[in-house]
């Protein structure tokens, strides 16, 4: 699927989903779980920036990635913390062959937004050496939506032209490989940079005014507030090949600066502050893994593991929100793997883990100033109380794949993971604007815990496939945001929103069916549905995606000797039912249909078949539809998602 953004290209997959934030960022969703429980890994190596934050995106160039691996449910047994809802694999690009030159251009529009994109990369190998470089640049404006109003605080406030004043921004990414293949050995060196500035919608930070939606006549421009991201990441990947065994070492060093600027007078601060920073967030992560696996026999495959983290985070800006902090974490693990004489599999592990927080303490000196009630201005200066906690928790898993015939495979896991708090959830305090209200973390939560059985069914011949994926999970201390009926003292803050851990359960499935109805004609039907539930309030968990389904038609209307490929053209039709099952204080959403469709191609340029020109077309929204996406960072404002987008892409490869 073509998107805009990594995520939206993995949307097609049932059980994915995105929780977007207007055209230029979005944050991936599996089986309704996000944020940091949600592990994102490029070459094992988790991406680190602040996942907890609803309003900014991956920080991670779309064209960089080739090959992607998504592991649906629990997975803390290989990656420890924050895989208790599944992980996305960014899988290390083909190694070229000896002697072997590759380039490729591409150029995205998309019409939405009137967004132009381009990247250029080249790889090659000589012998034992090989590289690989891309440079990527975007550039957009401020995106289309079909309305003209959006709702705030019980007031409707107007949008001109149809346009969100403000959500203008640009990217550039620049990523470099260089490594080496020897006989019984493997190094890579990877560096990357990812750069992405975007404007803040004003009624998405702080309190939007008449006077803020009027038309500035520039739909390009970037106006406060805006955000500003900056990623830095280094990695290193080392395989060493025994007779019966496999070391593997991956590394890797990042740095990720994040920023929010607005004007200081929208806060009611007095003295305003200097300059336009209101909050700044500069995280240092190292990471180790180390993997020795033995292969004894066929029949045998055994893993033992060590991780080790440390993450540095540092706070600025004139606001408050999160404290500063260390947390250093390790963890030792085995994995066991059988393949028996009845060609069943069976694996099994465990892991355990050890972490340890250090959160500073912060005294806010502008809070005497803004409240009067001095008992109350004592209690609300002291924003961090710091925080000093060891964490230890055990992870396991068993499993068993067995196939029934040729055609019929079945599938079962158990397993037990975990998620550490993050420091987000243990020690905020102050106004997060990206979310509409005063977050109090719980210096006192538990480890989040999830036991889970996930099953699957799949069959397949060359003209059916079809397979049904169901898992249910029961959650000791499922944490989230609670509201909590008591309003901020803070200026523009609303009601406090605490941080909490309940019990829950959680339930869904994901099927797929593809058909072959002729040779050149495909029917794909897939779907996905997850319930969730606290077993405390008895109230439905917050941001639960409702049933969704699509059914695509695709078929080749033309094949030529001077195409590679045939044109192929694909209909799609998505159908999303209401959410009535909400949280307190959180908004229904009803259904919806939207329609999708696409036409590509690939054409041979030259005699010697070295070079090719693909060339698509998509359509999303065809019909124009005003519709919410329940997950949308906008829903909470009554704003529709994205209006008709027409994506034209063109890629030159030379191979």
């Amino acid at each position: 699927r073509a998107g805009a953004t990594f995520v939206e290209r993995l949307t097609a997959i049932p059980g994915v989903k995105q929780m977007a934030i207007g055209q230029g960022a979005a944050k991936p969703v599996i089986r309704g779980l996000a944020f940091n429980r949600v592990v994102v890994a490029d070459q094992d190596i988790k991406q680190e920036g602040q996942q907890w934050g609803a309003d900014h995106g991956l920080e991670i160039d779309p064209f960089e990635v080739e090959q992607t691996e998504i592991i649906k449910g629990p997975a803390s047994l290989t990656y420890g913390s924050d895989a208790i809802g599944g992980v996305i694999r960014i899988l290390p690009a083909p190694i070229p062959g000896v002697n072997q030159l590759k380039a490729s251009g591409q150029v995205l529009y998309r019409s939405v937004n009137e967004s132009f994109s381009q990247s250029v990369s080249i790889t090659g190998r000589k012998q034992k050496w090989h590289f690989r470089a891309r440079v990527s640049n975007s550039e957009f404006g401020d995106y289309k939506i079909p309305a003209n109003k959006f709702y705030y605080n019980n007031w409707w406030l107007p949008i001109y032209n149809q346009k969100l004043k403000n959500t203008a921004g640009k990217e550039q990414s620049l990523s470099l490989q260089i490594g080496t293949i020897g006989a019984h050995s493997q190094i890579l060196f990877s560096y990357s940079l990812f750069h992405n500035k975007t404007g803040f919608f004003a009624g998405a930070h702080g309190i939007p005014t008449v006077s803020s939606m009027d038309d500035d006549g520039d739909s390009r421009n970037i106006d406060l507030p805006y955000q500003q991201v900056t990623h830095h990441k280094l990695l290193m990947r080392y395989l060493k090949i025994y007779e019966h065994a496999l070391l593997t070492v991956n590394t890797g060093l990042q740095y990720n600066l994040r920023e929010e600027h607005s004007s200081p007078h929208s806060h009611g601060l007095q003295p305003l502050p200097e300059g336009t920073l209101e909050l700044e967030m500069k995280l240092a992560t190292i990471q180790n893994t180390i993997k020795y696996t033995i292969h004894p026999g066929s029949d045998n495959e055994f893993t033992v593991g060590t991780d080790f983290s440390y993450q540095d985070n540092q706070r600025g800006g004139y606001y408050f929100l999160l404290p500063a902090f260390n947390k250093t974490s390790g963890a030792l693990f085995a994995t066991f793997q059988h393949h028996t004489s009845n060609k069943a599999t069976i694996s099994m592990g465990i892991r355990g883990d050890l972490a340890d927080y250090a959160i500073k303490s912060y005294a806010d000196p502008y809070i005497y100033l803004i409240i009067a009630d001095s008992a109350k201005a004592e209690q609300y200066a002291k924003r961090s109380m710091g925080v000093d906690r060891l964490f230890t928790d055990l992870s396991w898993s068993f499993g068993v794949s067995k196939p029934f015939s040729k055609d019929w495979m079945f599938r079962a896991n158990i397993s037990r993971s975990f998620r550490l708090p993050s420091a987000i959830e243990l020690a905020s305090n102050g106004i997060h604007h990206g979310s509409f209200r005063h977050e109090l973390g719980n210096k006192d939560l538990p480890t989040e815990k999830s036991y889970q059985a996930d099953f699957s069914v799949e069959y397949s011949k060359p003209s059916l496939q079809w397979s049904i994926s169901p898992f249910i999970s029961y959650h000791p201390d499922f944490i989230f945001l609670n509201p909590s009926g008591e309003w901020s003292y803070l200026p523009d803050a609303g009601q406090i929103w605490n941080y909490t851990a309940e019990e829950a359960i959680r339930s869904g499935l994901e099927w797929q069916l593809k058909w072959t109805i002729k040779e050149r004609v495909t029917l794909d039907f897939t779907g996905d549905y997850v319930y969730s539930y606290s077993l405390t309030s008895h109230y439905p968990i917050p941001l639960t995606p409702p049933l969704a389904s699509s059914l695509t038609a695709q078929t080749d209307i033309l094949n030529h000797y001077w195409l590679s490929k045939p044109i192929s053209f694909s209909a799609t039709l998505n159908a999303t039912s209401a959410q009535n099952k909400v949280a307190r204080n959180e908004l229904k959403t009803p259904g919806y249909l939207t329609v999708d469709a696409r036409i590509s191609t690939e054409i041979k340029i030259g005699s010697a078949n070295k070079s090719s020109l693909n060339v698509y077309l998509s359509i999303t929204n065809l019909l124009n539809n005003k519709y919410h996406n329940h997950l949308s960072y906008y829903r909470f404002l009554e704003l529709p998602e994205p209006a008709r987008n027409f994506q034209i892409g063109i890629e030159i490869k030379y191979h």
